[in-house]
């Protein structure tokens, strides 16, 4: 049978903020088809290990890899997707729109970018949304459009903080 190599892997992070430790030398490590669960109380670091492991920030100490190899936030973040407890939108845009956005600055082509918006947004049954603004969906139907969001991006890895607590 073939060892599967570490598609992430942390190694010692550790995460201030305003000077208080918030992640203290976590170390993880994920090969491909992989699942993880983090659990721990409120205000444990759940959600910092998530944004962390994103690429929305660097850690005070520590390493992340992908595929061995050691890399930046900026890299993480072309490889993984967060959807997290508080889904963000524009409100001034509508979310096909937002969506056709992000895919298009991703680099992917006009016609592709609009064929998978619409099968997103009919996956997560939302294709009554597509011309409507954020303010007008339930905090449900929001997640159901971050789920949709991240999914159409395709990313490798995909983060889920707390995703289902308005569901």
């Amino acid at each position: 049978m073939e060892e599967k190599s570490h598609l992430l892997q942390a190694e010692n992070l550790h995460v201030k903020k305003a000077k208080k430790p918030v992640i203290r030398g976590i170390s993880l490590e994920i090969k491909a088809g992989e699942w993880l669960a983090v659990t721990g109380p409120s205000g444990s670091g759940k959600s910092a290990l998530l944004s962390l492991l994103s690429g929305k920030g660097r850690p005070s100490k520590g390493s992340i890899s992908l595929n061995g190899r050691e890399v930046r936030p900026h890299q993480l973040r072309r490889e993984t997707a967060l959807v997290s407890q508080q889904p963000l939108f524009w409100d001034s845009f509508y979310l096909e729109l937002q969506f056709i956005l992000g895919l298009r600055l991703q680099g992917v082509p006009e016609k592709e970018a609009a064929r998978r918006v619409r099968e997103a947004l009919n996956d997560a049954e939302l294709s009554f949304a597509g011309r409507m603004f954020p303010s007008h969906l339930s905090r449900g139907q929001l997640l159901q459009a971050a789920f949709a969001r991240v999914l159409m991006r395709r990313s490798r890895i995909l983060l889920l903080d707390d995703p289902f607590s308005a569901m």
